[in-house]
Parts: C-alpha cells; sequence; structure tokens
C-alpha cells in the first residue's frame, strides 16, 4: 500500500501546497527489501524527510524539494557498515496517464517522453519515485572514510597493494631466486 500520495483535488483548490512528508523505519525497509540497505539503529526519528512543493500547470503537475534519509549498506573494502547520509535535491514533472484507447497501435517515443512520469485519477503516488532518486543517489562503491575499515583487512589489501606495485611476476622472481641457491 502506498504511503507517499499527494491529492490533486488538495493542489487544486490551493494552486500551491507544500508538502513535509516523514519516510519511516518501516517505508525505507519496505522500500528496500531485498537489498543490502537498511536504517541504522542511531538514526533520527522519522530517518528520512521528503520536503516538497506541488503545484498543478494545467493537467500536469510539477513538484520541487528534497530528499534525505539515513542508511547503511556494506563497505566495498571490508563489506562492515557504512552510513550513507542521502540529500537529494527533488524535482519531478508528472503528466495524467493516457487511457488505454488513446494511445496509437505503434508509438514511437522520444527522449523526452522516456522523461515524463505518469499519474492516475486524482492521486500522485510518490513511493516507487523516491525509492529510485535516494538510489541513484548512493555510491556504486560505497566505502568507509580512510581508516574506517577492519585494521586486518586493511593490513591484507595493503599487502596486496604491494605485491602489485612490484609487478605481476615479482612471487617468479623470488622463488628463481630460492632455486639458484
Amino acid at each position: 500500500m502506498p504511503e507517499l500520495v499527494l491529492h490533486l483535488p488538495e493542489i487544486e483548490a490551493q494552486g500551491r501546497k507544500s508538502y513535509d512528508l516523514a519516510l519511516s523505519r518501516a517505508w525505507l525497509a519496505d522500500a528496500f527489501e531485498g537489498t543490502d540497505l537498511s536504517v541504522p539503529d542511531d538514526a533520527p526519528e522519522p530517518p528520512g524527510r521528503l520536503v516538497l512543493d506541488a503545484q498543478k500547470a494545467g493537467d500536469d503537475v510539477v513538484l520541487q524539494g528534497s530528499l534525505s534519509a539515513a542508511l547503511l549498506t556494506p563497505c566495498a573494502r571490508c563489506n562492515g557498515p557504512v552510513r550513507l547520509d542521502v540529500s537529494v535535491p527533488f524535482t519531478q514533472h508528472l503528466t495524467p496517464r493516457p487511457a488505454a484507447g488513446e494511445l496509437p497501435e505503434e508509438l514511437e517515443l522520444t527522449p523526452e517522453d522516456l522523461e515524463l512520469e505518469h499519474y492516475a485519477g486524482d492521486e500522485v503516488v510518490l513511493d516507487a519515485l523516491v525509492r529510485e532518486a535516494i538510489l541513484l543517489e548512493l555510491p556504486m562503491r560505497p566505502l568507509h572514510p580512510e581508516g574506517g575499515c577492519d585494521p586486518e583487512v586493511e593490513a591484507l589489501l595493503a599487502a596486496a597493494e604491494r605485491r602489485s606495485a612490484q609487478g605481476p611476476l615479482a612471487g617468479l622472481a623470488s622463488l628463481k631466486d630460492k632455486l639458484k641457491s
């Protein structure tokens, strides 16, 4: 069941409406179920927030604001938990979803068409858009700050780096020296 829903009659009645929507622990857990993302125990309540202004422009809806969330994910280096504090501007332009009978049999989409999001009826459901905005803001390889990983892992990685700096055949050279003696 979607939790982040805007009602168009409210926006139309005021012309512009401001929202401050909480992203609860339960919402974040549901949104990122099946991923390595979780909410830190020490995150504030609520651990995420969507603050935006909604405005009607003809039949379209324009949303502008900001999105923030506190999340945990495994470090790509040591696999320990890394806290990520996501803070991103949130801008979205939504158009009404065309009725099935209004679409031609063959439809050629332009690049602008691919960037459009749609709403249906009198509600704008933001759950999937907010989830996507958070995922796009996350680093591809989340890492602890320098020196934040497990010391054993850092020592192993430093040793591997030293070996690779000597070249791929460095191990064979030491073997050659041992065979000479």
